[in-house]
């Protein structure tokens, strides 16, 4: 048996292979055909073993899958400039256009009249420079103003007019006002009609009723004062009220108007002057009657005038 078993014996027979062989060959008649049966046989393990082979072959498919929809799926932290740039569209998407400016200037020695969208009225001095909002639809009412303006605010309850000078800002619903604010000089504020709120730089804030009258400088209030604030408008009607101002104080407005660079003599600047101004003319004709009214006089070349006694 064990020389039979030896002879049949192949190397590379698996142990399904050798228990059908020996079925065949030791168990059944030797006169029955077994060749039908081997196929058949082989054909049923054939096909189980490709169905195994398949079975596995799809399991390992869907696995790949599977790694593939985590590994998209999975959150992943975003790197710094992902998040920077999606935060700058949202900014983007829902910021609103920058707002346009138009300016206003008036040429050396001349009053101009700005009337804006929303029925405030502006009467600008000489060398002043108004910066304010283009168009209706903004509900922005503001000015910026380098110089010297009167307004007359237009009024709404809803939209508050503010004037930014030099450095102090006005709020008001609806007034009327003179705003001195030339560059390098002490600003000043004179309340006709209504009411303001005056805010300084260094964060003073005064609630003004008509005819108070305050001075800003470097940022903070110098002087609070009670007058005729109508006074402060003269010059909308080509006049300067002196009133007891300091001739100091009226040569620099004069520089203001006119553009030109006046050296008084110290002493002199405290000489107090009373009447009214006329602006109306030249330069000259200015100098000429403040001279006579401080009983000084005046040398002028160019652009540069020296007042002496």
């Amino acid at each position: 048996m064990m020389n039979n078993d030896n002879k049949h014996k192949r190397t590379n027979d698996t142990d399904s292979d050798l228990k059908l062989r020996f079925y065949l060959e030791q168990c059944l008649p030797h006169d029955i055909g077994t060749d039908d049966i081997k196929l058949m046989t082989h054909r049923k393990i054939a096909a189980r073993r490709w169905r195994t082979r398949l079975l596995r072959g799809a399991a390992a498919a869907v696995a790949a899958c599977l790694i593939i929809v985590v590994g998209m799926t999975w959150p992943r932290p975003a790197d710094n400039s992902t998040v920077l740039a999606t935060h700058t569209k949202r900014i983007e998407k829902h910021s609103a256009p920058a707002q346009k400016y138009a300016i206003f200037s008036v040429p050396t020695g001349e009053i101009k009249t700005l009337l804006l969208a929303d029925g405030t009225k502006i009467i600008a001095n000489s060398r002043t420079v108004i910066r304010y909002p283009q168009g209706k639809a903004t509900g922005c009412r503001e000015a910026y103003v380098e110089g010297e303006a009167y307004f007359d605010v237009a009024h709404d309850s809803k939209h508050p007019f503010t004037v930014h000078g030099n450095g102090f800002t006005l709020t008001v619903l609806g007034t009327k006002f003179n705003v001195n604010s030339y560059k390098g000089r002490t600003a000043d504020v004179a309340l006709v009609e209504g009411s303001v709120e005056l805010r300084t730089r260094n964060k003073d804030a005064i609630r003004m009723k008509p005819n108070d009258m305050v001075s800003i400088k470097g940022g903070s209030v110098s002087e609070m004062r009670r007058g005729e604030a109508a006074d402060a408008a003269l010059w909308t009607n080509g006049f300067m009220q002196l009133d007891g101002q300091l001739l100091g104080n009226v040569l620099a407005k004069l520089e203001d108007h006119y553009g030109i660079s006046i050296f008084c003599q110290p002493r002199l600047e405290s000489l107090k002057l009373y009447g009214k101004l006329d602006l109306s003319g030249n330069c000259q004709d200015a100098l000429k009657a403040i001279t006579f009214l401080s009983d000084t006089h005046y040398s002028m070349r160019g652009c540069k005038v020296d007042i002496y006694q």
